[in-house]
């Protein structure tokens, strides 16, 4: 292997100082005398890693067309009945285009009739994951999913007396690899990542077309797969196999990677949880100032209401005032007074007349009752005219 093609412990090669720059990640080609480099687009690497996770879940993954068909081979659940899943990647996978999945040959395919998942082509057409595939989607993980529902799904037709069963998926290991360079790449197959992983499982199955009756055990083989995770070539074979069955440690795995944009991610998180925890503060100290003026409002207002009952007295007093005061109550009670005077001076008059008051006195008396009824009746007069006035 030529030295300068293999990455060192930060996953860069010789002559590469930093990461890729932004739109691509730099490839070693295989030129003769020197290292090339090539730029993967997006879309390229982005395509090649839901490869790679179709290679890591999955065992029996056979290339067809580079980039474009894969082949996992598994078993039914009759444990005699080869089936495969043809993988066809269209050119805009995964962004502007989902990846199809139909089940071959034709004896699987008649064995798995009637399954949800699976119409009378053999396209998958029911399976959630495919359904709902998005670029943040695992190629791998949805057809190892669709894998494991048609191996445990019970099969409609029987396999022949005579077929060969097939092998059990801990009685040999198989490792696939991409027998082409990588997305952009030219030249020699590219070998710098290579690397040998033993996985659980069946052998690989013989291409599609092959008569099911020929025996489904072959010998088992020991193949390389291209992998874009730096570190996994330094990993025991026990980790790997941890890795590759165990959801827990691949995440345990990935977070002690080298990922710049993981951890700039990770900053970004905990620079707005602290944010949000200032927030937090934030409205505690407003939440106690909005409770304190709350009460000093509620106070305004049960002062505003006392001060309301009170003008609202008020008001009633003085309404009651105006109608006591109205120009034709004032005219009735003049008129009563003007004749309760009259009454008074009559009285006295009458005193005189009985001996009761002496001509000192009754002149007195005489006089001023007198005078208090011409003024009334003056005022009387008075206030009538006023009246019509405003009438």
């Amino acid at each position: 292997m030529n030295p300068s093609s293999v990455p060192n412990a930060r996953g860069f090669y010789p002559g590469q100082s930093g990461p890729p720059a932004v739109g691509g990640v730099i490839i070693p080609g295989g030129t003769t005398g020197g290292t090339t480099t090539t730029t993967m687009t997006g879309l390229d690497l982005n395509r090649r890693k839901q490869i790679n996770t179709l290679r890591i879940f999955n065992e029996n993954v056979s290339e067809v067309l580079p980039d474009s068909e894969y082949r996992v081979g598994f078993c039914l659940s009759d444990d005699r009945t080869e089936a495969s899943i043809h993988v066809f990647l269209p050119p805009g996978f995964p962004f502007a285009a989902k990846p199809s999945l139909v089940v071959g040959p034709k004896a699987a395919l008649e064995a798995l009739s009637g399954h949800p998942w699976v119409d009378p082509g053999g396209a998958v057409v029911g399976a959630p994951g495919l359904v709902n595939f998005s670029v943040h989607s695992d190629l791998g993980r949805v057809v190892q999913v669709v894998k494991r529902e048609l191996a445990k799904a019970p099969t409609t037709t029987g396999a022949a007396p005579n077929a060969t069963k097939c092998p059990s998926s801990s009685s040999s290991s198989s490792v696939v690899r991409a027998p082409h360079p990588p997305l952009g790449t030219t030249g020699k197959a590219f070998s710098a990542h290579q690397l040998h992983v033993p996985r659980p499982g069946p052998s690989v199955l013989p291409p599609a077309g092959t008569p099911t009756s020929q025996p489904c055990a072959a010998a088992p083989k020991r193949q390389t797969y291209v992998s874009s995770l730096t570190g996994l070539d330094e990993l025991p074979e026990e980790e790997l196999r941890e890795i590759a069955s165990s959801d827990s440690a691949a995440r345990a795995f990935c977070r002690e990677m080298n990922n710049p944009t993981r951890d700039r991610h990770g900053r970004m998180i905990d620079e707005t949880r602290e944010q949000v925890e200032g927030l937090l503060h934030q409205n505690a100290d407003l939440e106690l100032q909005v409770d304190a003026r709350r009460e000093a409002l509620a106070g305004k207002v049960r002062q505003a209401a006392e001060t309301r009952r009170e003008v609202e007295g008020l008001r009633a007093a003085a309404a009651e005032g105006a109608r006591s005061l109205s120009p034709s109550v004032m005219v009735d009670r003049m008129k009563i007074s003007s004749l309760e005077a009259e009454e008074a001076s009559d009285q006295v008059a009458e005193a005189f007349l009985s001996g009761d008051l002496d001509v000192d006195r009754f002149l007195k008396d005489y006089v001023s009752a007198r005078s208090l009824v011409h003024m009334r009746k003056a005022k009387l007069d008075q206030m009538r005219r006023l009246r019509r006035a405003r009438n």
